[in-house]
């Protein structure tokens, strides 16, 4: 494991990179004007890239080899 400051940027990589995914889903979803509403592609899509980010956040954290 790396000094702090290695890891914080590590992590805000990933991060960063979710963020971007998940403004792109709900934009996509919600980008219309008038009521709003979410729908199951819309959940599962933020689900899947959140998961992706604690997955890719924890082999950060506690390395390659678990």
């Amino acid at each position: 494991m790396g000094t702090l400051g290695q890891v914080a940027w590590e992590l805000s990589l990933p991060f960063a990179a979710s963020a971007v995914a998940a403004s792109a889903v709900v934009a996509w979803f919600h980008g219309e004007r008038g009521r709003q509403q979410t729908n199951i592609l819309e959940w599962m899509l933020l689900s899947v890239i959140g998961v992706v980010w604690l997955t890719v956040s924890g082999w950060i954290i506690l390395g390659p080899g678990g």
